[in-house]
């Protein structure tokens, strides 16, 4: 992470707070989607039930100035030991079975470490 410029993104739309505008369907009614944002980048995260009641999946996309951003490095710290995945050529990533709480997310790219404001995860 030395020689890398750290981006603080902020938060820009939560449906938590915020609900989908009428006539926007949801595809899974108790997901939860954000969006992160600040010059050139954008972080998409959606948030949903996983098999176990007490677990979440986090699904998200990595964006700059609209492109994906692949082999970037998506780390979360919280309930769990540090968890990590590096997104795919979409600039997508997935990642299953996180216990229910608070998390602190970084992106690590190329060149940038996109930093997440800590975040509730509980549905």
């Amino acid at each position: 992470m030395e020689g890398r410029e750290r981006v603080a993104i902020q938060l820009v739309r939560d449906t938590r707070t915020r609900p989908l505008p009428i006539g926007v369907r949801q595809v899974v009614q108790r997901t939860r989607h954000l969006l992160f944002e600040s010059e050139p980048f954008e972080v998409v995260l959606q948030v949903c039930p996983d098999a176990s009641d007490e677990r979440l999946q986090l699904m998200g996309e990595v964006l700059s100035q609209g492109t994906p951003v692949s082999a970037a490095a998506v780390r979360l710290t919280g309930p769990l030991s540090p968890v990590e995945q590096v997104t795919d050529g979409e600039g997508e990533f997935w990642l299953e079975a996180l216990p229910k709480g608070g998390y602190a997310i970084e992106v690590d790219t190329a060149n940038h470490v996109i930093e997440i404001p800590a975040l509730s995860l509980a549905e």
